[in-house]
């Protein structure tokens, strides 16, 4: 009995899990400095994976292990990794400390396990450095080579692979010195090297496809070479995913982010951001610039040791170019170094405090620096690089990232579910892992490895698979979860997405050789005898970490807030629902309607430059939007903004702009829609006929009037049918638009792509000027209107579950998502058909499928597009009524507007409305009116961003702050103005318009510097999103806008502001009189609705007899506690 006691006490001990006050006692402890924002962690992470996997193994992969779909195995591992990343977003939201996988499994799978993804972690963090630091020192010696006679041996002490390397011991040593110096001057030097780095790879992608030769695309995935007893077998699908496996190695930054999680400032909040900010910009500009590398060259056009950028525009004979890489992969590879090694001393950190290493380890100076620690790694690290051949480690640092995946991935279903299952949880995820592993390991090296028929493993393994899977519903089934803090981040379908992801990692594990997998448990060997040899002696655990509680750090700052909802329209939509609503207004609306005549009419090839423009604006003005949706998380956009920053007049001015964007863009495309319609039916009728003319006239459009009315008809229904109609439609869109990218660029011809901006065409008296510098940047004005689905989500933010979380996130995600799908849709027509081409059908995606002979494509695209265009209307009409509701709630329109019925639908105001804006689709001509549409989207955004300064900083600096950000924003359009009209269109030397420009410029920054420094910022409550560069941010939003509306011809400018005029007479007439705010809401206030997540109510007056001003008096959200 004695020795099973012992025996079941030293199992405990292996598998003690830290307690979560302990990890949140640490947290409070704070002896890092908290120096990282979101930015700083995306460009760590995105610094720490382009280089190492762009730079390094790209090449190799497409050259000896996959051809040209090492595309796919990009997107592959990426998409990996995602599935991978929700595990990481939601630990690190939960546990927000040094150590990432050693940090979550220690709280979850025990000490030992601990210790193990330790070990792991170092492969990945300080080997990989050491093992880029000697790849780097070898590209610097290539490159010396080229100027050097053959055979010539001068340049061989730079990098001997076979022994000592001194080029990577000095760039090991640098990267030392960089980081003993401290977080905060590392990491402005790691900012600065990777947005140049980024701009590097920028760069090659869009040079590379300038050099497209569409034949080396052929065959995209080449014949299959099988194994041998000494290599792997390459190319064929088995190719695909040994590259996969290999391009992990490019993706190992996104869970370093989560070692920096105790020096980040707000890392609940920022961390999940910064994991998915990592993967995407990674895995974007990873798989696009191979496809570049490879379009540029043929897989065997040289030994894939000699596969790199350089190499492939030599090749096309673009020798400018390969230098530029050539010194650009030379300048900022060394980064990758730095930034791995940034993340190990902080791993022996928490380590250390654990009593898992010497305390050495765990000593922070007075400046918060980790000298001792990082001096002593920083050796041993330098002595890897100086003398240790990397040849054999590549594939192990793989490994261990994939197994520390897994680790992660299995303390998240734990954590989820142990508090009810704790024995029962764990014996079935731990079936679940090792029967995953034992299936892909007979699938892959039983079954697609064998060279006779091996039909017993396969069957074998798809059994073990189902079994896997019937265990994942097991755990969901018999083992419920926990819901967890309410400001922490919630990944999706657990246990199923942890389960796929297990089960991919353990596939991409099986497509090593088993000399690296033998490689890699024994590393594992070493960790569990490192344990032994110091770490069960001395662990903090075996007392139960008392010296920690004692110090007192134990505690919780967050304060629950009791909030009480009116909620009259019912909470349906989560975050994929805004994002599918936000990319169904935005694709389509802008990609199948406005991208040919933005290449034909405006920029020519470069219309690319002028969607990527528009989105970068666009995520300026994003941040505004993503703040003031956690704080106003209301119906109405930018009226309930600018009514809580700006005041009432502004809000009603506001709701009229986003009219012009909802409502009357709606019915606007559904007379564009209409047209294409009209002219597909013509392609089928003879020469002249008049057959089709009903459909689409320019009196009257009866099929424009019919889709009005049907997508009018389905929001009658109420938005939980409509979420699902648009969420399927959707979908199948931004299907269409991958297709036309994929196959146009198959199609592309790049002569087509020359020139890329057109000679500009000058301006005359009733023509805009075109092409040139000044037509790409009027091409993404135009654009403009083909982004306005980002901010229209935000008008559903009382329909949203968990607003104040979802919002901001469903914001970035729109962005992003359509400045993807819309620019480089808009290359691959450009590659089509030639700018100034004249397709007798229209310059349309059909008529570039048909212009290459891709007549099939063609119907293909024709049908997508008649199919789904639809669904902007319906998008765009969904927020209408939301916003008139609000503004009914406020008493600035009639009361009809701001009933709900019983089952939470505005049917009265969507019935109203609907009439009306089939009767516009029905009568009104839009061939004037799309250019009004985006002023008014440009000019509500301006509103938003002037609002976010404001609230910022009006609690300290009321008076001033209303005075400096009108001035702002006054000397900010008469700048842009004077540039644009007075220079840049003047046809005779005007340069007292370019100087006054200028001045005018300077005064815009010196009223923003004086923002930042007169007036203190609020703090604002902790679960909201907080913009970066506040007040600059927004300033250069505005300052982009008023420039991109300046690119307007004067009558579209003319006519917005005759709208806003009728807005303002509107009001007048009848929101002045009936105004809620007249009274300080006391009828609201009275109801007892007010509080910070209400639908109207979190507007409501601090207290009902604060002073109003009747016309700009503004609202301001109840002071809870």
């Amino acid at each position: 009995m004695i020795i099973a006691a012992k025996a079941m006490g030293f199992i405990d001990n292996l598998f003690r899990t830290k307690p979560i006050d302990v990890i949140h006692a640490e947290e409070r402890k704070e002896e890092l400095p908290r120096e990282l924002g979101l930015i700083d962690l995306i460009l760590i992470g995105i610094g720490g994976t382009v280089g190492s996997g762009v730079f390094a193994t790209t090449g190799s992969i497409i050259g000896g292990t996959a051809g040209a779909a090492a595309f796919l195995s990009w997107v592959i591992a990426g998409v990996s990794c995602i599935i991978s990343g929700f595990a990481y977003m939601e630990m690190s939201s939960l546990i927000p400390s040094s150590g990432s996988t050693y940090a979550y499994s220690y709280h979850v799978l025990g000490e030992l396990p601990a210790v193990v993804a330790a070990w792991l972690l170092t492969l990945e963090y300080g080997i990989s450095g050491a093992g880029v630091a000697r790849s780097w020192a070898s590209k610097v010696q290539e490159w010396a080579r080229e100027d050097l006679p053959v055979n010539s041996t001068k340049a061989d002490w730079i990098n001997d692979s076979e022994s000592i390397s001194f080029l990577a011991c000095m760039v090991m040593v640098l990267s030392v010195a960089i980081l003993l110096g401290g977080i905060k001057f590392g990491k402005i030097f790691i900012n600065t090297i990777t947005t140049t780095k980024v701009a590097i790879v920028i760069f090659i992608i869009v040079a590379g496809f300038s050099y497209i030769n569409t034949d080396n695309l052929s065959p995209f995935i080449p014949p299959l070479i099988p194994a041998t007893s000494e290599e792997p077998a390459k190319f064929g699908v088995q190719g695909v995913m040994l590259g996969a496996s290999q391009a992990f190695f490019g993706y190992v930054g996104f869970d370093e982010v989560c070692c920096l999680a105790a020096e980040a400032k707000d890392p609940r909040r920022v961390m999940p951001r910064a994991v998915i900010g990592v993967v995407l910009g990674t895995m974007f500009l990873s798989s696009f610039a191979s496809l570049a590398l490879s379009c540029m060259m043929p897989y065997n056009a040289v030994e894939s040791d000699n596969f790199y950028f350089s190499t492939g525009f030599q090749y096309v004979g673009a020798k400018w170019a390969s230098t530029i890489v050539h010194i650009g992969e030379t300048g900022t590879m060394p980064v990758v170094v730095l930034i791995s090694f940034l993340a190990q001393p902080r791993l022996m950190y928490a380590m250390s405090v654990d009593g898992l290493l010497p305390k050495i380890f765990g000593k922070v100076e007075k400046n918060g620096n980790l000298f001792w620690c990082t001096l002593i790694s920083g050796i041993f690290f330098t002595l890897i690089a100086l003398f240790v051949p990397f040849d054999y480690l590549w594939n192990m640092v793989s490994f261990g990232i994939l197994v520390s995946f897994n680790m992660t991935n299995s303390a998240l279903i734990l954590n989820r579910t142990r508090e009810q299952s704790s024995q029962f949880v764990y014996k079935l995820t731990g079936a679940m892992v090792a029967i995953s592993c034992l299936a892909m390991m007979l699938f892959e090296k039983g079954y697609a490895l064998a060279v006779g028929p091996a039909t017993g493993y396969l069957v074998v393994s798809m059994i073990l698979l189902v079994v896997t899977f019937a265990l994942a519903t097991i755990i969901y089934v018999k083992c419920p979860q926990s819901f967890g803090p309410i400001d922490s981040y919630r990944a999706p379908l657990v246990p199923f997405v942890p389960c796929l992801a297990i089960t991919i990692n353990w596939y991409l594990i099986a497509q090593l050789p088993w000399r690296d997998i033998g490689l890699g448990f024994g590393w594992i060997g070493l960790a569990i005898l490192s344990y032994f040899a110091y770490g069960y002696r001395y662990s903090a655990g075996k007392d139960g970490w008392s010296t920690m509680l004692a110090d007192g750090y134990i505690g919780h700052n967050s304060v629950i807030d009791a909030e009480e909802r009116k909620e009259e329209l019912p909470r349906e939509l989560g975050l994929v629902d805004l994002i599918l609503i936000g990319v169904g207004s935005t694709v389509g609306s802008g990609v199948f309607a406005t991208t040919g005549d933005i290449i034909s009419k405006t920029a020519g090839a470069a219309a690319f430059l002028s969607w990527l423009i528009a989105g970068f604006s666009c995520i300026l003005n994003g941040f505004a939007y993503m703040e003031m949706s956690s704080l106003v998380p209301s119906s109405g956009s930018t009226y309930a903004y600018s009514y809580y920053g700006l005041g009432e007049l502004p809000a009603v001015v506001a709701g009229w702009l986003l009219t012009l964007e909802y409502g009357i863009c709606s019915a606007g495309v559904a007379r564009s829609w209409a047209g294409k319609v009209q002219e597909w039916v013509r392609e089928g009728l003879p020469a002249g006929s008049t057959k089709a003319d009903w459909f689409n006239d320019s009196s009257a459009s009866l099929l424009g009037a019919l889709c009005m009315g049907v997508c009018a008809g389905i929001v009658l229904v109420g938005i939980k049918f409509g979420k699902h109609f648009i969420n399927v439609v959707t979908s199948i869109k931004v299907s269409v638009v991958l297709f036309i990218i994929i196959v146009g660029f198959i199609a592309t011809q790049p002569s087509n792509f020359s020139p890329f901006v057109p000679p500009l065409i000058p301006a005359t008296g009733d023509k805009a000027a075109k092409y040139g510098v000044q037509g790409v940047m009027l091409g993404a004005s135009q654009a403009f209107f083909g982004y306005t689905g980002f901010d229209e989500v935000c008008c559903m933010a009382a329909e949203a579950k968990n607003p104040r979380k979802v919002v901001p996130r469903a914001v970035i995600g729109v962005i992003l998502g359509t400045m993807f799908l819309s620019a480089f849709a808009s290359l691959a027509l450009s590659g089509m058909i030639p700018y100034n081409a004249n397709p007798p059908n229209g310059f349309y995606f059909s008529a570039g499928f048909q212009n290459q002979g891709y007549n099939w494509a063609a119907t293909i695209v024709h049908v997508g597009e008649v199919c789904t265009m639809p669904i902007v209307v319906l998008v765009g009409f969904l927020a209408q009524p939301r916003v008139l509701y609000a503004m009914a709630v406020d008493g600035l329109c009639p009361p009809i507007f701001g009933r709900v019925d019983k089952n939470g639908n505005l049917f009265w105001n969507t019935l109203i409305t609907g009439v009306f804006f089939t009767i516009i689709a029905l009568l009104v001509p839009f061939d004037y009116l799309w250019n009004l549409v985006s002023l008014g989207i440009l000019v509500g955004f301006n509103m938003t961003n002037s609002a976010q300064i404001i609230v910022r900083t009006r609690d300290s600096s009321a008076g001033i702050v209303y005075k400096l950000t009108g001035a702002m924003v006054a000397t900010s359009c008469l700048s842009m103005f004077l540039f644009q009209k007075g220079y840049v269109i003047a046809t005779e030397p005007a340069n007292g318009y370019l100087i006054a420009s200028m001045v005018l410029l300077g005064v815009v920054v010196g009223l923003t510097f004086t923002i930042y420094y007169k007036c203190p910022q609020s703090i604002g409550a902790s679960n909201m999103y907080r913009a970066p560069g506040m007040p600059f941010v927004p300033a250069l939003a505005i300052t982009c806008n008023w420039y991109l509306i300046a690119q307007m011809g004067t009558r579209d400018i003319s006519l917005c502001i005759g709208w806003i005029a009728l807005a303002v007479i509107s009001y007048f007439l009848y929101g002045i009189r009936f105004s809620a705010g007249k009274t300080g809401w006391a009828s609201m206030l009275a109801h007892g609705y007010t509080g910070l997540n209400s639908v109207r109510p979190s507007l409501a007056s601090q207290i009902a007899g604060e002073r109003k001003d009747s016309i700009l008096g503004q609202k301001h959200q109840s002071a809870l506690k």
